[in-house]
């Protein structure tokens, strides 16, 4: 397991060294297993105005925050498609963690 580090009053889990570069589909898959994971705590956090800790670690923790990026600079190597896929997936599930994962995303 990475080392948990805290950052400005928040815990952060660091991202794999190198992320898998997964197709489209497993992308899809790891999106959907992260989804299934936090479906729990969707509710509260959206009754709460929270983001989804829970979400971010598990999404770091399967290198999905880090997809976009290049293989060859250590990234997942994903198309901009490819993130449209995940952030649909993940969306249908946990629509704030997938807004922020987009915004995380966007400038790549």
């Amino acid at each position: 397991m990475d080392p948990i580090r805290t950052v400005d009053h928040m815990t952060t889990t660091a991202a794999p060294t190198r992320v898998p570069n997964h197709t489209a589909e497993e992308w899809v898959e790891v999106a959907d297993r992260v989804g299934a994971i936090v479906e729990p705590t969707v509710a509260e956090n959206d009754r709460t105005g929270e983001i989804s800790r829970l979400a971010y670690e598990h999404l770091r923790s399967e290198g999905v925050t880090a997809a976009l990026v290049p293989s060859e600079f250590g990234g997942g190597g994903a198309s901009h498609e490819t993130m449209g896929m995940i952030l649909r997936t993940l969306g249908r599930v946990d629509a704030p963690s997938a807004l922020t994962l987009s915004m995380h995303s966007h400038v790549l």
